[in-house]
């Protein structure tokens, strides 16, 4: 299918959703939307009253289309790409993300669980288990969230105990010898007072990757684990105490490359993109644990919250070096991180004319990490970080002043301040036996004042119009302190943006519709970017500015109690401004002047719809189709076509049958129907080539799940 016709194609089945809305709604009954309550305030809020662009999926929704981690979310959420390479999550949110993956660089868009911030990018790795909801929140979050969330933040909401006994049991099969099970139960344990909730999963299957005879297990493999256990207890009307103990595993091989070579190389050039013959079977094995206690207490007019949390994470890799099978060297990398955050609150009560938070936040996180790489016979390289740390501290506040029945006002601001430092940093060569060895420290820190101001007028109950200006930063790092040709590029600053967003929300059609949309400019000051000096090793410096903006619209609608439409829509432009570097693939200075910002599609379009047939014995039968479109985009900055991807379409669809009380669930499912080949990642390795990640090509399959309890 070519670029016409996929636009075509785009627009047709827009059309013919909203042409079936259009006739449904004229000849049914209309059934009301439920509410939708979210977080991303710090306080609970109706989705359609919140003045923040917000994308949230429940957990039903999540199951239904068969979202299975952070990365599948990219394909239904509009303006958000995802992709996983080496371990770590590569975020990008209407045009910002993140290149790099070293110890003091951090990610640009948030990932929260449950409230609690991961720092490694590697933390988002892991299973979906007994999710209530993920909001992804757009636009920069400087006030309530703080560093490292300046286009967003992706918060994951998981189940909590109720005073139900509840639960349910779920199988799954598919292609690639896909295996899998879940299982949740809900105890009250004494009534009103102490509930338990518990979740496991396990999920197994065979690499889509062809690696060849040498290689016995194929890469691009999956091996997921994941455990939960959450208390509740509340000993007064007035407290309560959330404890929470969690397992996230990833084992398997890891996930499958492919490598790209030569000047003016194009993706075209990859006739089969999953396969590639190596001689050294990769390894994975991450193992992430969160220990966190949210107490909250009821005050006169205000609550008391605490936040806090343990995370500790090992991500191990093993993969084959030279990425062919010719030399039988490998290159391993493991990083353990620990973390404590605190955070404490104090909030008004929600609904008077003047609502307030103010809060203080402490993190503290030591990671260590080693580079093991075999170049040849006689050579070994090490790369040891024993000792990079980061202590943030944060104070915040935000407040609301309801100046009239339809005009309310918010403004908030917070000051952080930022250490780091890598001690004992060594690279160690063995070369023919003989041992060498350097070493070096670096320390650094920064500061920053967010802030956001903003207003939102009601005219009606069912609609919402808000402007607001607000800040964000990423936090500031430095490179390798051993890299002898910096200079003076040593230490990278802080990255900033200043957002100008208008939105609107609205519940149209006596509540049947929830549409929402918003216009954003972002001006991107000191972006930290990777970057390469000719002859030597990569860095990253505040080498360009950047100009963002964009409009987003998404809507819901239920326009009869049978049929579900849903539809979403982001245009962006996202350009350079001036900034000239040097391309260590085609060898020269590129000017990047006025081009486009990595992962930044100019279109991102996504579409669904779901009907409910009756059958015989009141069971019912659903079918679900789920459409979107990715339009091209670069997955490096520099002007490579070996690194653009083409624009892109994927469509899934399930057929799920429900029993008459809901207790059971069979579900027929296919993903990727037109089996494209979408690539992720690009990044150039040590020889200067083009290492690139892939989606997976179709995956189909079944799951059936039985539910118990209230």
């Amino acid at each position: 299918m070519n670029a016409g016709e996929r636009k075509q194609s785009m627009l047709r089945l827009g059309f013919t959703m909203l042409g079936s809305f259009a006739m449904a709604t004229s000849v049914s009954a209309q059934s009301v939307l439920e509410e939708v309550v979210v977080t991303a305030t710090k306080r609970e809020t109706s989705l359609d009253r919140t003045p923040v662009a917000i994308t949230a999926m429940s957990g039903e929704q999540l199951d239904r289309q068969g979202i299975r981690d952070a990365v599948d979310l990219a394909a239904f959420v509009p303006g958000l790409e995802i992709a996983n390479t080496t371990g770590n999550l590569q975020i990008g949110l209407r045009g910002v993300s993140n290149d790099s993956f070293a110890l003091a660089r951090d990610a640009a868009i948030a990932y929260h669980v449950d409230g609690v911030f991961r720092g490694r990018q590697s933390g988002g790795n892991g299973a979906f288990l007994d999710v209530e909801r993920v909001e992804v929140v757009k636009g920069p979050q400087g006030t309530l969230y703080g560093r490292n969330a300046t286009a967003g933040s992706i918060n994951v909401v998981t189940a909590n105990p109720t005073q139900n006994f509840e639960g349910y049991a779920e199988a799954v099969a598919g292609n690639y010898n896909r295996m899998g099970g879940r299982a949740v139960v809900n105890v009250p344990i004494i009534e009103d007072k102490f509930a338990i909730r518990a979740a496991v999963l396990r999920d197994t299957r065979d690499g889509f990757f062809d690696n060849g005879p040498l290689i016995r297990n194929d890469y691009s493999d999956s091996d997921d684990t994941a455990a939960r256990l959450k208390a509740l207890i509340t000993p007064t009307q007035n407290l309560s105490v959330l404890l929470t103990a969690e397992y996230q595993g990833r084992g398997g091989v890891g996930d499958g490359t492919q490598t790209l070579s030569g000047q003016g190389a194009v993706l075209k050039d990859l006739r089969n993109p999953y396969r590639i013959y190596l001689n050294t079977e990769g390894q994975r094995d991450d193992d992430l644990y969160t220990y966190s206690a949210e107490v909250n207490y009821e005050l006169p007019g205000a609550t008391l919250t605490y936040l806090g949390a343990y995370f500790d994470s090992s991500v191990y890799l093993l993969m084959d070096f030279d990425r062919t099978d010719v030399l039988p060297f490998p290159l391993s990398i493991n990083v353990d991180s620990e973390q404590w955050s605190h955070e404490l609150r104090l909030s008004s009560s929600t609904g008077g004319r003047f609502e307030w938070l103010v809060g203080a936040y402490l993190f503290d996180e030591n990671v260590a990490r080693i580079n093991d790489v075999t170049v040849n016979a006689s050579l070994r390289t090490l790369s040891l970080q024993p000792d990079f740390n980061v202590n943030s501290r944060a104070a915040f506040g935000q407040a609301s002043w309801q100046l009239t029945d339809e005009v309310k006002l918010t403004a908030g601001a917070r000051y952080t301040k930022d250490e780091k430092d890598e001690r004992n940093t060594q690279s160690v060569r063995i070369l023919n036996g003989v041992r060498t060895e350097v070493s070096a420290s670096l320390a650094s820190e920064w500061s920053s004042t967010d802030w956001t101001v903003g207003v939102d007028w009601t005219p009606t109950d069912a609609t919402m119009l808000y402007a607001k200006v607000g800040t964000g930063f990423k936090s500031g790092g430095f490179n390798d302190p051993l890299q002898a040709n910096l200079g003076a590029n040593r230490i990278f600053a802080p990255e900033e943006i200043l957002a100008y967003q208008i939105g609107h929300k609205a519940r149209l059609l006596g509540g049947t519709v929830r549409l929402s949309s918003e216009a954003y400019y972002y001006d991107y000051t000191d972006l930290q970017v990777s970057q390469s000096v000719q002859g030597g090793s990569a860095f990253t410096s505040n080498a360009a500015d950047a100009e963002i903006y964009g409009v987003e619209v998404e809507m819901t609608a239920q326009p009869t109690d049978r049929l579900t439409l849903g539809l979403g829509v982001n245009y962006l432009e996202a350009t350079f401004g001036d900034f000239v570097t040097y391309d260590s693939i085609e060898r020269q200075m590129a000017d990047l002047t006025g081009k486009r910002l990595a992962r930044s599609p100019r279109w991102t379009f996504n579409a669904a719809a779901r009907y409910v047939f009756d059958l015989p014995n009141n069971w019912t039968v659903v079918p679900g189709i789920t459409f979107g479109y990715r339009d091209k985009s670069k997955l490096r900055f520099f002007e490579d076509r070996g690194s653009m991807q083409p624009e892109w379409t994927r469509t899934d669809v399930t057929l799920d049958f429900n029993s008459p009380t809901g207790a059971v669930l069979f579900q027929l499912f296919a993903n990727n129907l037109e089996d494209d080949v979408v690539w992720t990642t690009a990044a150039v390795n040590p020889a200067g080539d083009r290492t690139l990640n892939v989606r997976p090509p179709t995956m189909y399959g079944a799951r059936i799940r039985y539910n118990f309890g209230q």
